[in-house]
């Protein structure tokens, strides 16, 4: 539970260092906001058309991705109300992105910001989830690792024989 914690902690701290990067942005002179769009590049397809426009310049992530970076911000707050919920949020975050590839969603700022906080909410409680399974798993000591490793070779080796 400690581990699935600190997770939580680490995926708000991602997400609220890519919202501060956006507010640098917005503020900071033109060679630093070109910097900090072209490290924010990675993270978001950065289309003028639906990124927000600041002192006439568009940002660099779109509506989507601040709302992920939110929905980040807010797992270690809303863990347990978005644990019950996180394959609805997710499911709401991947159908707005369907309906946006396919062309038969609205496509409105407000709706991808609300649902991009749907998905980074719900992703990060999965990534929780995903961490706290892997850690519950039974653990081997690497000397019955080995041992177990050489007895799978030898077994290989007298199938293939």
């Amino acid at each position: 539970m400690r581990a699935e914690r600190a997770l939580a902690w680490l995926v708000a701290i991602g997400g609220l260092a890519s919202l501060v990067l956006v507010g640098v942005e917005t503020v900071a002179p033109d060679d630093v906001a070109h910097s900090v769009h072209a490290w924010l590049a990675p993270l978001c397809h950065q289309d003028p058309a639906r990124c927000p426009v600041v002192h006439g310049h568009s940002l660099g992530a779109c509506f989507r991705c601040l709302g992920v970076d939110v929905g980040f911000a807010l797992v270690p707050f809303a863990r347990t109300v978005v644990r019950r919920h996180a394959l609805t949020l997710l499911g709401l975050g991947l159908l707005d992105w369907l309906l946006g590839q396919t062309g038969l969603g609205a496509d409105l700022a407000i709706e991808r910001f609300v649902l991009g906080i749907a998905l980074g909410a719900g992703l990060g409680v999965a990534l929780g989830a995903a961490v706290r399974r892997v850690l519950a798993a039974p653990r081997v000591p690497l000397r019955d690792w080995r041992r177990t490793a050489m007895l799978s070779r030898a077994a290989s080796r007298t199938e293939l024989a």
